[in-house]
């Protein structure tokens, strides 16, 4: 909604210049009250002052002079006490002038500093006198004329100090008034610009007034047109997310389809085979870029933190990349610090680490990609090294960007879209991501490793050789269940199907499943885990379960494991599953 802009009523402008400069004028006043009232208080004896020192010194002295007079002429034994006493306090007196910052302008002549150097020779005649055994009268008298004949020059310095004071704060008065005078002629000059700057201020308004209103009408429009287009941007992401697992279906089932053609076409035909799954290959992992691209951009991508170790995570990488490398002639090694514990999501991670390691071997043509860890800066990080092409240092800040391959893109395969993943997971995950490279000799990838203290699951032993099970499976897509039933009948097993759980439990009869393997999403009211909680309660709640499923729910995923089922994520990799199905089988034993 648009807003006009008021300008303010000249009467207000005034009142408002008007109270600003009263307002200054009472700050004068203050200002000129509190400086004479400094002024005023400086003139005031303080206890610290130099005048009130010098006059305490004088005093004592004077005080001195008596008790020694007062015990000559008396015929009274000398009383040493009374004469020590005042001889102290003079010397006290003597030490605080000497030692006070306040009068250091004052002892610093010449003139004071022999008086005070006479005083203290006198002080020490008269205690050597009076700490005598017995006291010498003669020698005390005369101790009374030296302090007699320093009593004047004393009185001379009080009445100096007292007069350089006052002069120094008569100056100090005067610099005041002058420094009120200038502020004072300051402010009739603001005045007047205030005044002279009223009438450019008013002029000036209308036009301010209309621009105000066009900034918040452009502001409004582009405020407007940012909103639809994340709205926009958060609808396609979520349409994708949410179709990953339609979009999957029919791809897992070609996938399952193309891998049982390998094992029975004649060898003449192998190659076209090949060419078929590399294609199917291509459009799975374009497929998984593009989903998880959405799940990224739309917010989606919760993260299930777990505990796990860098040598799970090292094995994993070898078994998943290490055919890859082999095919191209290179070498894929791992070289990390061991006892290293992890603790973040253990998938996500994956996929980050495996896109940076997927991208190296695709850019290298020999060699090999290094996996290792680094301590560096107080921080641990899984560095990736390759023998490959490299970047340019102008380059590498593209690398990052959606369908973005540097030098003849049509020469290496991907959809472009593995490192964008990587620094959207880097971020999802919080962690930091650096990059060096050199063209020609290579680059290095490396990802700051959130280490944990905490120990990892022990893992399930591995049990050696092929074993083959009785399988229960439910998937309501035909397709996908025919694929998977005939894979999985090629392995060994013996698979009972049904699109539903009924139809399972009708199929299996009396027969007893090792293990019953569901998708999640069906097209009946129930889900994966009802299908599987019905057959447990059929034949028995200690039967291993796996759920297939293309939603990467932290949730969900947490809820099924706390039921005892394990969940694997689409798309369908045959022998990826069969390994899964022993594991499945070793933890529900």
């Amino acid at each position: 909604m648009r807003t006009s802009y008021q300008p303010k009523d000249t009467l207000m402008w005034e009142a408002s210049i008007g109270c600003i400069y009263f307002g200054l004028l009472l700050t004068l006043i203050l200002f000129e009250l509190n400086q004479r009232q400094s002024i005023q208080d400086q003139l005031e004896i303080r206890p610290q002052s130099p005048i009130t020192l010098v006059f305490q010194f004088d005093r004592e002295v004077l005080r001195l002079r008596q008790a020694i007079n007062l015990a000559l002429v008396s015929s009274q034994p000398i009383d040493r006490e009374d004469i020590l006493l005042r001889l102290d306090i003079a010397h006290s007196r003597m030490d605080l002038l000497t030692n006070s910052p306040s009068a250091a302008e004052i002892t610093s002549s010449n003139k004071v500093r022999s008086v005070l150097e006479r005083f203290s020779t006198i002080e020490v005649q008269i205690g050597q006198i009076v700490n005598a055994p017995e006291i010498n009268t003669d020698a005390l008298g005369k101790a009374l004329l030296q302090l007699d004949e320093l009593q004047q020059p004393i009185q001379a310095l009080s009445f100096e100090t007292s007069n350089r004071i006052y002069i120094a704060l008569e100056n100090q008065f005067q610099a005041t008034l002058k420094q009120i005078n200038l502020i004072i002629s300051l402010l009739i000059a603001q005045m007047l610009v205030l005044l002279l700057g009223f009438a450019i201020l008013k002029r000036r308004q209308i036009e301010l007034g209309e621009l105000n209103n066009t900034l918040q009408l452009r502001v409004a429009e582009r405020t407007e047109a940012k909103a639809e287009a994340e709205s926009a941007n958060h609808s396609k992401s979520r349409f994708l997310a949410a179709a990953s697992h339609d979009l999957r279906q029919p791809l897992a089932a070609l996938a399952l389809y193309t891998g049982m053609l390998g094992t029975v076409v004649k060898e003449g035909n192998g190659r076209l085979v090949s060419n078929i799954q590399n294609c199917v290959a291509s459009l799975s992992e374009l497929l998984n870029d593009l989903l998880d691209m959405s799940k990224l951009e739309s917010g989606i991508a919760a993260t299930n933190i777990s505990i796990f170790s860098i040598d799970e995570l090292c094995t994993s990488m070898l078994a998943n990349y290490g055919a890859t490398a082999t095919k191209k002639g290179l070498r894929l090694r791992c070289r990390h610090a061991p006892g290293i514990v992890l603790r973040t999501d253990q998938q996500l991670f994956k996929r980050l680490l495996g896109n940076l390691i997927d991208n190296s071997l695709k850019f290298t043509i020999q060699g090999g990609v290094l996996i290792a860890t680094r301590h560096r800066q107080g921080r641990m990080w899984v560095e990736v090294w390759d023998t490959g092409i490299g970047i340019p240092q102008s380059d590498i800040v593209h690398i990052f960007e959606e369908f973005r391959q540097l030098g003849d893109a049509g020469r290496y395969r991907g959809s472009g879209l593995g490192l964008t993943i990587a620094a959207r997971i880097t971020s999802v995950l919080g962690l930091k991501m650096r990059v060096d490279s050199c063209p020609g000799r290579g680059s290095v990838f490396a990802i700051e490793l959130p280490v944990s203290d905490e120990l990892p699951p022990t893992p399930l032993p591995v049990l050696p050789g092929h074993s083959v099970f009785t399988i229960g499976l439910v998937e309501d897509n035909r397709a996908i269940l025919a694929a998977l039933e005939v894979s999985l009948n090629s392995l060994g097993h013996t698979v009972f199907s049904g699109a539903t759980g009924a139809e399972l439990i009708e199929n299996l009869g009396e027969t007893t499943p090792d293990i019953v393997i569901s998708d999640f999403q069906l097209e009946s009211e129930h889900s994966g885990l009802d299908v599987i909680e019905s057959l447990r309660n059929q034949y028995g709640q200690d039967i291993a379960a796996i759920v297939l499923t293309g939603v990467t729910d932290p949730n969900l995923t947490k809820n099924l494991v706390d039921h005892g089922i394990a969940v694997y994520t689409k798309p369908i990799c045959l022998q990826d599953l069969q390994a899964f199905i022993g594991k499945a089988l070793q933890k529900g034993h």
